[in-house]
């Protein structure tokens, strides 16, 4: 039996603030987040979403090597264009600047609202993605600062403020 990597104590915060048993990661890079939570079983079904090829082949090669094909599966999409409004619970935006998770946010509405939670990582402007949040009708549920090397990552749950 293989034995389950090691989140990166940013990825683990994201983890740990994901409540659904259905989720997709817009900016997968390699698919990480969502093998390890199907692997753990915290999940049923995922979408691993990437704007460019490569990541999503690298994100394939990881499902593969997990065998989680029949769990986690790649999309190919411009951020929240990727997937359904309703179609997956929750969501994770990750691994880039903070205005960049508004425009993806502010290009799906009906999508990006009818998540029950999304958990952004921006790597600046986190600041910016929180008022974002505040103006549009969210809430900030779950903060979390975490140390990876010389980096440092603000990590925010948001909610719709009227469910």
């Amino acid at each position: 039996m293989k034995r389950l990597f090691a989140l990166a104590p940013r990825l683990r915060a994201v983890a740990d603030m994901l409540r659904a048993r259905s989720m997709c990661d817009v900016g997968c890079d390699h698919a990480m987040l969502p093998v390890w939570l199907a692997a753990t079983g915290r999940i049923d079904r995922a979408a691993a979403c990437d704007i460019a090829p490569g990541p999503l082949a690298a994100a394939r090669r990881k499902i593969d090597a997990w065998s989680l094909g029949g769990v986690v599966e790649t999309r190919l999409g411009n951020g929240l264009r990727a997937v359904a409004p309703g179609e997956f619970e929750e969501c994770v935006i990750a691994g880039m600047g903070g205005l960049n998770i508004i425009e993806i946010l502010e290009a799906a509405p009906e999508t990006a609202r009818a998540f029950s939670g999304i958990v952004l990582v921006p790597h600046r402007d986190w600041d910016r993605v929180a008022e974002w949040a505040a103006v549009n009708g969210r809430i900030v549920t779950a903060a979390a600062r975490v140390i990876e090397g010389k980096k440092i990552y603000n990590i925010l749950r948001i909610e719709n403020s009227i469910q």
